[in-house]
């Protein structure tokens, strides 16, 4: 984890606030007992001094011993084509509820591919969620289980959906950075909707009612806007965000 985002991680996670009993024992994840499958295995994280407190079935899962898998560890482990998305949500979902409190009943699930040790990489889910508060009610810890799902997602791709009962979550979509084609202004990414389908500039023009130039200077613009080298690679990385899975 780059010491940048580990510090941002640090900042805000202190100014989370947890609407919730959980500070009187009610209530509390009971993540020594949780009941695990195989191909499961749970992580729990304290936020005051940002280390993994307690680990099972990890070994089993990714082959790291406990000293191996650590809090740094977390971050190091996910596919470097994957790590910028992960990085930017769970990054910009905790400025969000800095701001705005987390409900206790709330629930986090991001799916990513993680690297085992042997080298190979399989498709996760994290289901995160309250484990612990302080007596001020900010987050103390939280509790995250990883589950291999490489044969329900083989293809590639960062996914992520919080639960949040009472709460609109597509109102929280607005306000969270998914991915740099939250940048694309509408006709943009109608543009690039377009090129998905694999029309040509011309095509575009025509169903859009606009001129060739105007298709190539949006074109220009999504390949800026979302570092590709191609408007093809930027199909491509659009197709492996959630925004292109949804």
């Amino acid at each position: 984890m780059d010491s940048g985002f580990k510090k941002k991680l640090e900042r805000l996670s202190k100014k989370i606030r947890i609407e919730s009993d959980l500070a009187t024992g009610r209530g509390r994840f009971k993540y020594r007992s949780y009941p695990l499958i195989a191909n499961q295995a749970i992580y729990v994280t304290t936020m005051r001094n940002h280390e993994l407190v307690y680990q099972r079935n990890i070994g089993n899962l990714l082959g790291y011993s406990e000293n191996e898998f650590t809090y740094d560890s977390l971050f190091s482990v996910i596919h470097p084509d994957d790590y910028p998305d992960v990085k930017r949500i769970v990054g910009s979902t905790l400025e969000v509820f800095a701001t705005k409190g987390l409900p206790r009943t709330s629930a986090f699930f991001l799916t990513y591919r993680m690297r085992k040790k042997d080298g190979t990489y399989i498709h996760v889910q994290r289901t995160s969620g309250v484990c612990s508060l302080q007596a001020n009610k900010t987050l103390r810890g939280h509790f995250s289980i990883i589950e291999d799902i490489s044969y329900q997602y083989p293809s590639v791709g960062v996914r992520w959906l919080w639960y949040l009962p009472g709460e609109d979550v597509e109102e929280l979509r607005k306000e969270i950075s998914n991915s740099d084609f939250d940048e694309l202004t509408s006709r943009e990414m109608e543009v690039l909707l377009q090129l998905r389908q694999g029309k040509t500039s011309e095509d575009i023009a025509r169903e859009l009612e606009i001129t060739v130039s105007t298709v190539n200077t949006h074109r220009q613009n999504i390949i800026l806007k979302t570092g590709a080298k191609t408007t093809l690679e930027a199909v491509q990385l659009f197709e492996r965000s959630s925004l292109g899975f949804r």
